[in-house]
């Protein structure tokens, strides 16, 4: 009987062991996963910044060709109330 008693415990010993490992391991690929996630987050946030700054740009420059535009208008108007 104390025999049994002894496995048992040492089952019961066994079975946590096992589980602490696998939660262990469980929780360690959850970070790794995080990790992973937050660099692909950090990666896409930049790649947003640099489009959006690109964007940005290629509508000041549209803005300065349609100033210009209007500044040429403006420029032959007033030439032909001249005239």
């Amino acid at each position: 009987m104390a025999s049994d008693e002894r496995e048992n415990r040492r089952e019961v010993r066994n079975e946590i062991r096992d589980f602490r490992q696998a939660t262990t391991a469980s929780f360690n690929a959850m970070r790794t996963d995080f990790v992973d996630l937050r660099q692909e987050f950090v990666e896409l946030r930049g790649q947003f910044d640099r489009g959006f700054a690109e964007i940005r740009g290629r509508l000041d420059a549209a803005a300065a060709g349609q100033q210009q535009i209007v500044a040429l208008i403006q420029t032959v108007s007033d030439d032909r109330r001249h005239d």
